[in-house]
């Protein structure tokens, strides 16, 4: 499964580097190049993951307010229906996190890590499944992930959860680890590493391949390489993208859609904040 959008549109939702983060969504058309407003959310907030699943966008949490490095985080969920444009409050997260990664797999989406403290400099290890049949959390029965990590990024292929590497908080040490979930055994095990650790980076499956790209290495200044995993190889294991994003970003978005990844937004440096967005076609490239 991918963990993007399916939609004839990418929607691009508000994140933020300073003291307040903005309510705005906006979609864009590939078919048109056109960006257009659609209605805000009902709470501000930024470093929260977004899934989609049939026709609805859901978004988790996030950090609503940054009081000098004191950071205030909210258990808030939302979705925004994609025919009737609408953003409805849901269910609630069972604490106030955010920096966590999300992904849809048969017809739950699981919420990875994150932070929780309000220095966001401890990660934690839980893991929470949301029904989406029902919009409620199941019993706390999923097992944690083997080391606590936030600002990581998550996907789903081939039947398992793949959560890579992420960093032990904010400005923490970043890492390579890759931690594979096994639902039929409820079990995290380890997959192959990334040649290079990162951290607030994005994954995107397309055609049985993991493309991880840009992050941080450093917490200073972003990347733009690209890391890809073919999940069916013999042995599979990372390779260096000969490839790699045009620009480098940190806390961006990405999106999939006909197979293409969307890169979008995202911070270069401490100063510097992207509103490009770009798109690959690894199909098309061989």
């Amino acid at each position: 499964m991918k963990p993007a959008t399916f939609f004839p549109l990418v929607l691009c939702l508000g994140f933020f580097l300073a003291v307040t983060p903005p309510l705005v969504a906006q979609d864009f058309v590939p078919d048109s190049s056109l960006w257009s407003t659609q209605k805000d959310m009902h709470r501000a907030r930024a470093y929260f993951p977004a899934v989609n699943s049939v026709r609805n966008i859901y978004v988790f949490g996030g950090m609503t307010a940054n009081n000098g490095g004191v950071f205030t985080y909210t258990n808030s969920i939302e979705r925004y229906n994609i025919n009737s444009k609408e953003w409805v409050e849901e269910d609630t997260l069972p604490q106030p996190m955010a920096a966590m990664a999300a992904v849809e797999l048969n017809g739950a989406i699981y919420i990875i890590g994150g932070v929780t403290d309000p220095a966001a400099v401890t990660s934690s290890p839980k893991v929470y499944r949301y029904l989406l049949a029902s919009g409620t959390f199941d019993a706390d029965t999923i097992a944690p992930l083997p080391a606590a990590r936030s600002y990581l990024s998550a996907c789903a292929v081939g039947n398992k959860i793949y959560a890579i590497g992420g960093a032990s908080g904010f400005l923490g040490a970043v890492s390579k680890t890759v931690y594979v979930y096994d639902p039929s055994s409820n079990s995290w095990s380890k997959g192959p590493e990334l040649k290079s650790g990162r951290a607030a980076h994005t994954c995107a499956v397309v055609g049985g391949k993991i493309y991880v790209m840009g992050g941080t290495v450093s917490w200073l200044n972003s990347i733009n390489a690209v890391e890809v995993l073919d999940v069916y190889a013999p042995v599979p294991g990372w390779e260096l993208s000969d490839k790699p994003l045009s620009r480098a970003r940190a806390n961006h978005g990405s999106a999939v859609l006909s197979d293409v990844i969307y890169t979008l937004g995202g911070i270069q440096s401490t100063s510097s904040v992207e509103m490009s967005v770009e798109g690959y076609w690894p199909e098309k490239d061989g």
